[in-house]
């Protein structure tokens, strides 16, 4: 189960920029302490436009895993503008998260690659 959220994080973030025509439904989502999966997504427009936590939590729910999630996004950041802001770090040090989901974006540009190795 641990393995298709990875694999789902991976496939959605590589959307484009532009929001989605209907954005999913939202539902109601456990506390921490109610889920059995709490999920910190990091990232920028991909994540959020793409609406990727959504997304994972209505799959999760047809096995009947409950997830909680925060998610850390804004236009146009990279991992490094995260780790500068400090909200990342924060927000990790407050929770126990099972897994952090980081979204670095387009890396085709040699300059991106390394920034993202990093």
């Amino acid at each position: 189960m641990k393995n298709w959220i990875f694999i789902l994080a991976l496939f959605f973030s590589c959307g484009n920029d532009e929001p989605m025509d209907t954005p999913a439904t939202p539902h109601p989502h456990p506390s921490a302490e109610d889920a059995d999966i709490n999920l910190l997504f990091l990232g920028n427009s991909l994540t959020y436009s793409n609406d990727l936590p959504e997304i994972i939590c209505e799959l999760a729910l047809m096995d009947n895993v409950k997830i909680a999630f925060t998610s850390i996004t804004k236009p146009n950041y990279s991992l490094e503008d995260h780790w500068n802001e400090g909200d990342a770090q924060q927000s990790i040090r407050s929770s126990h998260y099972d897994f952090v989901i980081a979204q670095q974006g387009p890396s085709a540009l040699p300059e991106s690659q390394a920034l993202l190795l990093d």
